[in-house]
């Protein structure tokens, strides 16, 4: 029996692999196209036998399925290829993205694209190629330097006054490192150092200049006569 059903099945397979080979191509204008394919129907058998009051009814015992395959033409619509559209502009080059192995050689890349809408597909058609073109150089990733925060202020010469009001010069610093120029790049604009003067009151001679300065406290000596 089941040898039975896998012939069946092998010659209904091969009738429809002909028919499909021998489709006719879709006709200009239609987008449908006929083939010839099996089409299945249901059967049915039913057995009876006599039973009841002196066998005078027919009683239902069972019943065999089987199935008729029977050439038909059938009809599906064809597949559409679409249409690409024309390219768009090119976009801008990207930024120089970094190279494995490299710090100062890296990649750009720009792009354009193209629709599948002219015209748009059916049936499950699509468009031939890509819709997208990628283009590349080389680049140098040149990296400008940027100035760090300034240090504080420190003094960078003595008060100018040993005893009382002065000026001294005070400075503060900041580096080129943040980051640092590298492959080309420009090297941070302005003063790395920082001038200016401050006022300053110094005490260290005060005292000795005040005591040398004072006049003195006892009254000259008079002279008499005789």
């Amino acid at each position: 029996m089941k040898v039975a059903w896998v012939l069946l099945f092998f010659v209904i397979f091969t009738a429809c692999l002909e028919s499909i080979q021998s489709a006719s191509y879709c006709k200009t204008g239609t987008y449908v196209k006929a083939y010839n394919c099996p089409k299945k129907s249901k059967w049915v058998t039913t057995y009876y036998k006599a039973c009841g009051w002196l066998w005078q009814k027919r009683c239902k015992t069972g019943s065999r399925y089987w199935f008729k395959y029977k050439q038909h033409t059938c009809y599906e619509h064809c597949l559409i290829r679409g249409g690409w559209s024309s390219w768009s502009r090119w976009s801008s080059w990207s930024s120089c993205s970094s190279v494995y192995g490299s710090h100062c050689i890296g990649d750009q890349f720009k792009r354009r694209k193209r629709y599948c809408n002219n015209p748009r597909p059916k049936n499950g058609g699509s468009c031939y190629g890509s819709g997208t073109q990628v283009t590349t150089r080389s680049c140098m990733r040149k990296v400008n330097g940027n100035w760090s925060s300034w240090s504080s202020w420190k003094s960078a010469s003595p008060c100018s006054s040993s005893c009382g009001r002065g000026l001294k010069l005070v400075i503060r610093n900041r580096s080129c490192t943040n980051p640092s120029p590298r492959c080309g790049g420009y090297y941070c604009h302005g003063s790395q150092t920082a001038y200016k003067m401050n006022v300053c009151y110094d005490q260290k001679y005060c005292r000795g200049k005040a005591l040398k300065s004072a006049p003195s406290s006892k009254a000259p000596k008079k002279s008499t006569q005789r």
